[in-house]
């Protein structure tokens, strides 16, 4: 949708908008599904606001709303970034998902990964809308 293009073109702030209202539509008939997809952008925002523990974060999450619904992924083939956006090359959401792994340290990933998963739903959505409860920490495990 239009939050996909406002992230090739490396808008930030218009692919905010765009997952904020794609997540409150679906919040709003109930396609628990959906907001899957929208946490996975939330990992590509974060990575290309260079925020990778919040990028994993929402790694996690995603993958918790996709167990819990069984959604499916957005295909990893998915071009996403252009090469200005990220590193310099063409990324798929494969890659940029291993890159932000290869950015952290182990402990780092994986403490991030834990304090995704240990979220409820509505401190996930909170998360990513920015609302007051994405200025506190997150619950670590």
């Amino acid at each position: 949708g239009l939050a996909i293009v406002a992230l090739q073109q490396a808008d930030v702030k218009g692919a905010k908008h765009f997952f904020a209202e794609s997540m409150k539509l679906c919040l709003e008939v109930g396609f628990y599904e959906g907001t899957s997809w929208c946490f996975e952008g939330h990992v590509l925002l974060a990575a290309l606001e260079h925020q990778p523990v919040r990028a994993g974060r929402f790694m996690a999450i995603a993958a918790t709303i996709r167990e819990a619904t069984q959604a499916s992924a957005w295909t990893d083939t998915e071009q996403v970034f252009p090469s200005s956006a990220w590193s310099g090359t063409d990324q798929t959401i494969a890659q940029v998902k291993e890159q932000i792994r290869q950015s952290l340290d182990s402990a780092t990933f994986e403490k991030a990964w834990a304090e995704g998963k240990a979220m409820t739903f509505d401190q996930a959505v909170a998360y990513a809308l920015g609302n007051e409860a994405e200025r506190h920490q997150p619950p670590s495990s």
